[in-house]
């Protein structure tokens, strides 16, 4: 497609853009626009997931190479979605709850020197509630 541009030396509000091929584009053009579209989404998505694991567990390198393992796989099993269909639609909605769920609703908290666990929580996780976890859980991270 071309394009070419004209303005006016005598008044500047005067511009003009004119097109070389028809208004419509061809129907594969628009079907490689929808699928670059949502391939654009998609990423957008997993890399919004992969930022609020990042930020989540930093300092715990574990929980990052898990959660980045996790978030990989999930995107992989979701891979040959056609752009458009419910079932991408839903896959990239579930992708933006996630992030957001992980932002906004898991606090990583580090062990004090007393041996007790500290959680630090962020102006995000107002209004959240804390999830204590059970005695039999903090014996298996001793």
């Amino acid at each position: 497609m071309e394009w070419s541009a004209t303005m006016s030396t005598e008044a500047a509000d005067s511009f003009t853009i004119t097109s070389t091929t028809a208004e419509r584009p061809d129907a594969h053009t628009h079907s490689c626009s929808r699928k670059m579209a949502a391939a654009a989404e998609g990423l957008a998505a997993y890399r919004a997931v992969l930022r609020a694991a990042r930020r989540t567990f930093k300092g715990d390198q574990l929980m990052l190479q898990e959660s980045a393992v996790e978030i990989r796989r999930r995107f992989e099993d979701h891979r040959g979605l056609a752009p458009g269909s419910d079932e991408a639609v839903r896959a990239l909605a579930d992708a933006r709850e996630a992030a957001h769920f992980i932002s906004h609703m898991i606090v990583q908290a580090t062990r004090a020197p007393s041996g007790s666990f500290v959680v630090k929580p962020e102006s995000v996780h107002a209004g959240a509630t804390l999830e204590v976890p059970s005695e039999e859980i903090l014996s298996k991270l001793k």
